[in-house]
């Protein structure tokens, strides 16, 4: 298994996508840019926010080669648009083909997540990861699911640039208002909610 060292930056810039809606953007974007452009003043990374998406929402693509990088800029966009304490809902969006590396065998990874960070984790088949609780318990798991879809595109990379051909793993991550919640069936992955305290 691939693992990413601390600060070793990788070949190719990752990418991790949220979607945060339209009524939050102002929040993110701040008075004349100014807490957009402390976010990536702090974390390092590339983060540009698009053109009206649509449904209300807007992307936000955080881009860097060091997992580092990525999980602070995700830490600090969540502290942007709702503080350190109160709950919150964030959706990732993944290509299905890299669910299998963060469920686990029998659902093992996936569980293990749960229970360390206390999150409510669902999994849909269409490759939605749906992350709910308090905020810094969705803080944590997010961390997580970030280092493994980082390894993915590594392991992905390496794999295209020896003829395997390995695909995107991650579209968007989808951030609500904290008393948002887009619950949807078909779940995948092992267990109910959050575990552990």
């Amino acid at each position: 298994t691939s693992t990413a060292l601390s600060g070793t930056p990788f070949a190719v810039d990752a990418e991790i996508k949220l979607v945060v809606l339209n009524l939050k953007i102002g929040v993110l974007i701040g008075r004349k840019g100014a807490t957009i452009q402390r976010i990536k003043a702090q974390s390092g990374a590339i983060i540009s926010i698009s053109d009206y998406k649509g449904e209300g929402e807007r992307y936000v693509t955080i881009r860097s080669p060091i997992l580092e990088v990525l999980q602070k800029a995700v830490a600090l966009i969540l502290c942007a648009l709702g503080g350190t304490s109160g709950s919150c809902n964030i959706t990732l969006s993944v290509s299905p083909s890299s669910l299998g590396s963060i469920i686990g065998r029998k659902g093992s990874k996936i569980q293990g997540i749960r229970q360390t960070t206390g999150a409510t984790i669902q999994i849909e088949k269409e490759g939605l990861i749906n992350i709910s609780g308090p905020r810094l318990n969705v803080w944590a798991a997010a961390t997580i699911l970030v280092q493994h879809l980082f390894q993915y595109q590594q392991r992905s990379s390496l794999d295209s640039s020896k003829g395997g051909g390995g695909g995107d793993s991650s579209r968007a991550v989808r951030g609500t208002n904290p008393r948002g919640s887009r619950g949807r069936n078909h779940r995948i992955g092992s267990g109910s909610g959050g575990g552990g305290g």
